[in-house]
């Protein structure tokens, strides 16, 4: 994979920290007529602009793989569909049975609703629903 920041020198390096380092001089009120800094400053600053924006961008890039690999490991517990069955029932089949999953337990949480029936509205809008009334 080809490495997707530029490589600074040291002498940038050291050129992009100056300016750093002035603008928090500044930032405190201090050396703010200073000739050589403002020289230093105006000279370096589109440097220190690309060296700046590399730092944060790294940072939000660190922070993104950060989120995939959290997304990865939720995937990867996620928790099977639960299947249960009454063996004796009123029917020669035997009794009632349910699929149930965690997300669909906490959709019912946030709306309640009556009786067997959980009513989810289609993503159209249709207002059809994504479950229906149990048998």
């Amino acid at each position: 994979m080809r490495e997707r920041y530029r490589q600074f020198t040291v002498s940038e390096t050291c050129q992009a920290i100056t300016v750093e380092v002035i603008r928090r001089l500044w930032d405190g009120g201090r050396y703010r007529d200073n000739k050589w800094a403002q020289q230093v400053h105006e000279n370096w600053f589109e440097l220190w602009v690309d060296w700046r924006t590399q730092i944060t961008m790294r940072n939000v890039d660190s922070q993104a793989d950060k989120i995939l690999e959290d997304w990865e490991q939720a995937d990867a517990v996620a928790q099977a569909p639960r299947f249960t069955e009454a063996l004796k029932g009123e029917t020669p089949l035997g009794g009632p049975m349910q699929l149930s999953h965690p997300t669909l337990r906490q959709l019912d949480d946030i709306n309640p609703t009556e009786g067997n029936t959980s009513e989810a509205t289609s993503p159209e809008g249709t207002g059809q629903t994504g479950r229906s009334e149990a048998p």
